[in-house]
């Protein structure tokens, strides 16, 4: 009779231990990415357009995984999926990388909050691809840009914030964000 610090573990053993359900929780990849999805549909700061693109993602991913339990994904799996954006939604490689982030999102998001124990494929990596080079205004053309002037009050607006991003670096997306408050002012 052997005592539990005899038992050999051979590794199939110790998968049936590791992925057993020990939690009342129900960790199939429908709840976990509709859990992962609230984060999005219930905050203000998100707009409608990343709330409707997400809403895809959900849907994609449902369509495909259905109930699996989220803990049995495989790299295949995931492979696989790739394979269902590409060719069934006719989705470009970088929409369907966008999509298959949303689901490691989700399943970082059902680990956090105890779902699962442990992120399944956590090191499977795909990276989106560059399809076309930044371009840069030239000095010539952001003072073009600058002497423009717009029939419309709001696009003058806009393009006094967008010049300024380009003189201080800021990010466009962060302009609205700004305040005084965040300019030093030299004391002399």
């Amino acid at each position: 009779h052997l005592n539990n610090s005899e038992l050999l573990y051979v590794p199939e053993t110790i998968k049936k231990i590791y992925l057993s359900p020990k939690s009342p929780k129900d960790s199939s990849i429908t709840n976990i990415v509709n859990l992962h999805f609230e984060k999005y549909s219930y905050n203000e700061l998100y707009k409608k357009g990343t709330k409707d693109r997400v809403e895809r993602y959900l849907k994609k991913i449902i369509e495909y995984f259905k109930d699996k339990k989220a803990g049995s994904i495989q790299r295949v799996d995931l492979d696989n999926f790739y394979v269902f954006l590409t060719q069934k939604h006719n989705n470009s490689h970088n929409t369907a990388v966008r999509t298959m982030e949303f689901l490691k999102a989700a399943l970082q998001t059902g680990h956090k909050k105890g779902y699962l124990r442990f992120i399944p494929c956590y090191d499977y990596d795909i990276k989106r691809k560059r399809t076309n080079k930044k371009m840069y205004l030239t000095k010539k053309e952001l003072k073009m840009f600058e002497e423009t002037k717009f029939l419309n009050k709001n696009l003058e607006t806009i393009r006094d914030v967008f010049v300024f991003c380009c003189y201080t670096g800021l990010d466009f997306g962060d302009s609205k964000r700004f305040n005084a408050n965040w300019v030093k002012k030299n004391s002399k």
